[in-house]
This record gives C-alpha cells, sequence and structure tokens, in this order.
C-alpha cells in the first residue's frame, strides 16, 4: 500500500502509541494488536498474513511507507515547534512594549502603595 498524502492520515490513539515504538529505530517488539495495527496502515516490512512474515527475533521492522511517514511527522513537528517560537517571540516583545509605555504609570502605582 503506497500512501502519497500522510497529511491526510489520521491514526487512532492505538495506532500512534504503536507507531511510537518507531520513533527512534526501524526496529522494535510489538504485541499482536500493535502489529495489527501497523499491518493495517501497511507500515510493517514483510508481513503479508497473521502469521506469516513473523520475525524470528521478535522485533518487527518497518517499511519504507513507514519511514516516510515518521519523517512526515517529525518535519511537522519541527514546522509546529517553529511557528511556536515566532509567536512566543511576537507575543514577548508585545508584553514589553506595552509595559515600556506605561512605565511611568506603573512606576507611581509601585510607589503610591509603598
Amino acid at each position: 500500500m503506497e500512501i502519497k498524502d500522510y497529511s491526510a492520515l489520521s491514526l487512532t490513539p492505538d495506532e500512534k502509541a504503536a507507531f511510537q515504538k518507531f520513533a527512534a529505530t526501524d526496529r522494535a517488539i510489538l504485541t499482536d494488536a500493535e502489529r495489527k495495527c501497523l499491518y493495517r496502515l501497511g507500515f510493517l516490512k514483510g508481513t503479508n498474513g497473521w502469521l506469516e512474515g513473523l520475525p524470528e527475533d521478535g522485533k518487527y521492522e518497518l517499511n519504507d511507507d513507514g519511514k516516510r511517514y515518521r519523517e512526515f511527522l517529525r518535519s511537522k513537528k519541527s514546522a509546529d515547534r517553529k511557528e511556536a517560537r515566532r509567536w512566543r517571540i511576537t507575543t514577548a516583545i508585545a508584553l514589553v512594549a506595552l509595559v515600556k509605555s506605561f512605565w511611568p504609570e506603573l512606576i507611581a502605582l509601585i510607589r503610591l502603595l509603598l
């Protein structure tokens, strides 16, 4: 199963948890339920059926679609972080400008309260 548009793919919580085992490596040990989830998505290498193609060492490997989806998630996360950083910087600058514009009044208020 060749997937072209990964942005349209939405994983269930169980599928996300199973796929998360491959966050740092191409091989991972999966339970039967996790294997079925990822097999349904077509992300596992060498699993042609329910019992066919089981690895001898118990570690399943991502196929090319799984690796591409993992890279898509990484690039999306990186873009989201970059966008969040821009918003934080913009907000910080706006707050500093706001405080600076009211600085004399704030100092007067602090002196009045003390």
